[in-house]
């Protein structure tokens, strides 16, 4: 699997590397380092009291998806990144530990999945380019020769659950309790 991994992003490399692409993969994947982007928009939000329950549900499935990703599942697989296997020179600096899943790519999917969840009704606008910019940000890894497809894939659905199972606990915390008894208005 590994070789045609490997294949798929030399194809990559071969048919978009130019230097307008270089500079804007390395940018957007810079500025998603340690979640800069993804926190800032947990902030915005929690910070008006409209969005502040959204912007709280955002930001745990943010946390928790980073906590399972970075030291849960990375350091078990431990998976050698491709830029290493490939003898390939990155434009970014080495991302430090391992490849398996993209825990970038996790951070993306799980704070553009539950902004989607949280907003779909009343800003589907809004949800289409957080949507986009969290695919963006997948793909520049593996521009930028830093992770495997199946990393980058992994590391979506990783997010894309974590942020259903925080999302639902929340609306389900929300629902009105059956009690069970009929209440009669004649």
């Amino acid at each position: 699997m590994t070789a045609v991994e490997l294949n798929f992003l030399w194809a990559i490399h071969r048919a978009l590397s130019c230097p307008a692409l270089d500079t804007f993969f390395k940018g957007l994947t810079l500025l998603a380092n340690g979640g800069r982007v993804w926190i800032a928009l947990c902030v915005v939000l929690i910070l008006y009291p409209k969005t502040r329950r959204a912007g709280i549900q955002i930001a745990l499935a943010l946390a928790l998806t980073s906590l399972i990703v970075n030291l849960g599942i990375k350091p078990l697989v431990g998976r050698t990144r491709p830029y290493t296997a490939a003898h390939f020179t990155t434009i970014v600096p080495h991302p430090s530990g391992t490849s398996f899943p993209s825990g970038h790519t996790a951070a993306a999917f799980a704070t553009a999945w539950a902004f989607f969840l949280c907003f779909k009704k009343t800003h589907p606008g809004w949800c289409t380019w957080v949507l986009v910019l969290a695919g963006l940000v997948g793909f520049s890894r593996l521009y930028l020769f830093v992770h495997y497809p199946t990393d980058v894939l992994a590391g979506a659905g990783i997010g894309i659950v974590i942020a259903a199972i925080i999302c639902r606990f929340f609306a389900r915390s929300n629902a009105q309790p059956d009690t069970g008894r009929k209440i009669n208005l004649r």
